[in-house]
């Protein structure tokens, strides 16, 4: 009974063990099914820019030496795997292609399509800042700010396409914000919050169609904090944008209208403001933003000038101006 159980194990066996190396004899090689995979550096290039390209075999060991770039037809890298050119300007194209061979003599061979496509990106802040300001609206807690991407992408005929022929695909902290994504849609609203978070955002733009290049674009905007300037309001010139008052100021005839100009306050709620006049609260102008001072019995003497500016609706947003010491009558 030993001797006929061991040899219907060996009958049993053998055959699998046999079968086994013919089956993988038959099997096509790998290699044979393998390719080139492409990596660009940056993955998107934009016009006028240098681009760095790796070619990589998975699975397979490529022998180097045997590689050979080219782009548009022409020769550019031999015996690496990897090279780097200069693209030229919006809708130009450019055909990269790399060939080299394996260790076990296979030939492989691999192109892609380059088309520069650029996108830029603006931000308006929605804050305060007095008439004909010549800087920037800046950011700051508990306020709005709107980007707006302006796409430079052309189709494989290098016709320049239109914001709605292309699709918006933004991004805050890693998340897509889908409500503000799609068709046409070249504007992103951000709402900050009571604390510093970051302002960056991402856009990625590409043709409805699905067929040309993907722009891509990073931007973000530097937090400030609320600021209250005075100036004088002329009677005769207006208010004097071009002189902030901020020590002392010698009262010009027997009055002087200051105005005070927020800036940088979210523009969704109003901004109070209040003057104080020696330490004193100014009655009867409690949310002005202009006051007028008069020296009715022409007097002598000086007056500690300073005035607050908050915003009932962003209890982190409120400012001081500077303290002005006003000098009347002769000295």
């Amino acid at each position: 009974m030993k001797i006929s159980f061991l040899a219907s194990i060996l009958f049993v066996f053998v055959p699998i063990f046999v079968f086994g190396q013919n089956y993988a004899d038959t099997l096509p090689s790998p290699y044979s099914l393998t390719n080139f995979e492409i990596t660009l550096s940056p993955t998107n290039p934009s016009p006028n820019q240098t681009v760095s390209a790796r070619a990589a075999v998975y699975g397979a060991t490529l022998q180097k030496n045997t590689v050979v770039w080219t782009l548009n037809g022409q020769v550019i890298g031999q015996g690496t795997d990897s090279t780097s050119f200069t693209v030229g300007n919006l809708g130009s194209r450019y055909t990269l292609g790399v060939q080299g061979t394996l260790a076990n003599g296979v030939t492989l061979s691999e192109t892609t399509v380059i088309i520069p496509s650029s996108v830029d990106i603006f931000y308006e802040a929605q804050t305060t800042v007095p008439p004909f300001y010549k800087g920037k609206a800046l950011l700051t807690n508990q306020s709005d700010i709107v980007f707006y991407a302006q796409p430079h992408v052309v189709n494989s005929n290098g016709t320049k396409l239109t914001n709605s022929q292309l699709e918006f695909l933004w991004k805050t902290g890693g998340s897509v914000a889908q409500g503000q994504s799609g068709i046409g849609k070249n504007s992103f609203l951000l709402e900050t919050g009571f604390l510093p978070t970051s302002s960056q955002i991402t856009v990625e733009v590409r043709p409805t169609s699905g067929i040309g290049p993907t722009a891509r674009g990073t931007a973000s905007a530097p937090f400030a904090n609320p600021a209250l300037l005075v100036y004088e309001n002329s009677s005769l010139y207006g208010t004097l944008y071009n002189n902030a008052l901020a020590s002392s100021f010698t009262l010009p005839e027997n009055e002087i209208t200051l105005q005070a100009s927020p800036y940088f306050f979210s523009k969704k709620t109003p901004v109070l403001i209040s003057w104080k006049l020696n330490e004193a609260q100014v009655s009867g102008n409690e949310n002005g933003n202009t006051i007028t001072f008069r020296n009715e019995n022409n007097s002598s003497g000086k007056a500690s000038i300073y005035t607050q500016a908050s915003n009932l609706g962003n209890i982190l947003q409120d400012a001081r101006s500077a303290r002005i010491n006003l000098i009347f009558g002769q000295q």
